[in-house]
């Protein structure tokens, strides 16, 4: 039992914390809708939605039954904490939806990049991804996660959580190929993203060269950048610390695991409030009355300012 209480309370308090970070930023963006460009805040849509579900943005309307992170409460702590015995089916049931999400983030993270890419390196293409070509790129990534997770779960590579490693695992006894693809993509495709950057960054600085002009922290598109980055350094490092076993400690792997999938959740939120000035006041003074109030939120809207805000995140 001691055992288990050691996994269960960091992912209790891991995932608690996920859970107030994304809902705080979405509920934020969703009330001053000011904040960010509209196009980019169908992408930070999408990841909240995906990290703890059951969204609903005027703006998108996109309505979500589970996310990433409930899945986690209703599998991790409910056998970790009071040993609750769950049938063979349910812990399938629970557990393919975690599957869904946590591809939903992967490739959401990539779609950002790609776009961004498409922003800086080829405006001339991304001119042209407006209206309903741009909501076709938002969506994407949960048409692609869907199509993975339903076809390999109807040819029998089950999702399901372990209840005695306490940790989520495929069941491909016939289908090794979905397990390989899904392992690649977890690390491969981060490295991916991190090149798209890295284009958008030389091609920055081959810009404000020829012009010029120093590169600068403050500088909008260097820290729109490095956020991103820091967002993929995240995504990487939480992809492969949940492949690779990195201890013969069944329960140390599974805290290091469950972990790892916590901590793709954070990073979207996290790099939004250390680099957005004015969410991380709203953040701040919201958290007074521990974000309960929306209108709180609305008496926080800035009502001097001489233009809205340009800020790409």
């Amino acid at each position: 039992f001691n055992c288990r209480l050691t996994v269960a309370i960091p992912i209790t308090l891991l995932v608690s914390i996920g859970l107030l970070l994304n809902i705080v930023l979405w509920r934020i963006i969703s009330i001053q809708k000011d904040l960010i460009e509209s196009s980019f805040k169908r992408h930070v849509i999408s990841l909240i939605a995906a990290n703890i579900g059951e969204m609903t943005s005027s703006e998108e309307k996109f309505a979500l039954c589970l996310g990433f992170n409930i899945t986690l409460v209703c599998t991790t702590i409910p056998i970790s904490f009071f040993h609750v015995e769950y049938p063979d089916w349910l812990l399938i049931t629970l557990s393919t939806p975690n599957s869904f999400f946590y591809q939903v983030i992967l490739y959401a993270n990539f779609a950002i990049a790609f776009d961004r890419f498409l922003m800086f390196v080829l405006q001339k293409i991304h001119h042209c991804l407006t209206g309903i070509k741009h909501y076709i790129l938002i969506i994407l990534p949960w048409l692609v996660a869907g199509w993975n997770v339903g076809h390999s779960t109807f040819i029998g590579c089950y999702k399901r959580f372990n209840p005695f490693l306490l940790r989520f695992q495929y069941g491909c006894s016939n289908c090794p190929f979905f397990l390989d693809l899904n392992t690649y993509l977890a690390i491969y495709l981060p490295v991916v993203i991190f090149v798209l950057y890295l284009s958008i960054f030389a091609s920055i600085v081959r810009k404000k060269f020829s012009l010029g002009s120093e590169i600068l922290l403050q500088n909008r598109d260097f820290t729109f950048v490095l956020q991103f980055f820091i967002i993929t350094m995240i995504q990487l490092a939480g992809n492969l610390l949940f492949y690779v076993d990195f201890s013969n400690e069944k329960i140390v792997e599974s805290l290091i695991r469950l972990s790892a999938s916590t901590l793709t959740t954070y990073s979207n939120p996290i790099v939004m409030f250390a680099f957005q000035q004015r969410i991380r006041r709203s953040f701040l003074q919201w958290g007074k009355r521990f974000w309960l109030f929306d209108k709180d939120l609305i008496g926080l809207r800035p009502t001097r300012l001489g233009r809205k805000s340009t800020t790409n995140v």
